[in-house]
């Protein structure tokens, strides 16, 4: 009997340490490494103006359009002059209106303020042109610029300060249109687009009105009436 319990014991003791080998033996799940906390925003500011008028391509553009349009804009504001003197000289002219050589210097003027203003927009299209196709290409390559530098140097967010200045014709729509941008450049993890569509959309569903009527000008009156 006392052969019985020790046999029993000793089974026990074996299959306890068995018990304990194979739960050794068992793969330890490793600790999950705590996540990174999220790196706050980048966030710069870019003065447009300053760079565009730093730029040496704008300083160039400018000396290019100095040596092409200078010298012709004074001839064509010297004949302008001219024909100003002229017009008032005719008018003032005490030769009766009907005679020839009065008819004749009338003609004569009405022609060359006609020429006048012909060569004057075509010199204006030209230098307009000119100044567009340049302009254009410097604020394409100012945004391109802003985009690699924070692409490369990690800004999340750039925005735009100072303003433009605003020149003629399609050049001052262009300039202005550029002028009207917030943000030169923005991340994906900084636009939020979406998580604002969705908290409009819950709201809406669930029939709650983000602002109050009262709030909104002129709501209080509208209530009242």
């Amino acid at each position: 009997m006392s052969g019985m319990i020790i046999a029993r014991r000793m089974l026990a003791a074996a299959a306890a340490a068995g018990a304990a080998l194979v739960w050794t033996h068992l793969p330890v799940r490793a600790e999950e490494p705590p996540s990174p906390p999220e790196r706050p925003p980048r966030i710069a500011v870019v003065n447009v103006s300053e760079v565009f008028d730093a730029y040496k391509r704008t300083q160039d553009q400018n000396k290019k359009m100095k040596v092409l349009f200078e010298s012709r804009k004074e001839a064509l504001d010297k004949r302008g002059e001219e024909i100003k003197k002229r017009e008032i000289q005719l008018k003032n002219d005490t030769r009766a209106r009907s005679d020839i050589g009065y008819m004749a210097d009338a003609q004569k003027l009405s022609l060359d303020l006609a020429r006048f203003k012909q060569d004057y927009e075509a010199f204006l299209k030209e230098y307009e042109e000119f100044n567009f196709k340049n302009t254009q290409l410097i604020l394409a390559e100012i945004l391109e610029a802003v985009r690699r530098y924070s692409e490369k140097n990690g800004y999340d967010l750039v925005m735009q300060v100072g303003r433009l200045k605003v020149e003629g014709g399609s050049t001052a729509q262009l300039t202005s249109s550029f002028r009207d941008k917030a943000a030169l450049y923005y991340s994906k993890s900084a636009d939020i687009t979406p998580a604002i569509i969705k908290v409009l959309d819950s709201a809406y569903e669930q029939g709650i009105s983000l602002v109050k009527p009262e709030a909104l000008e002129g709501g209080e009156k509208n209530e009242k009436k």
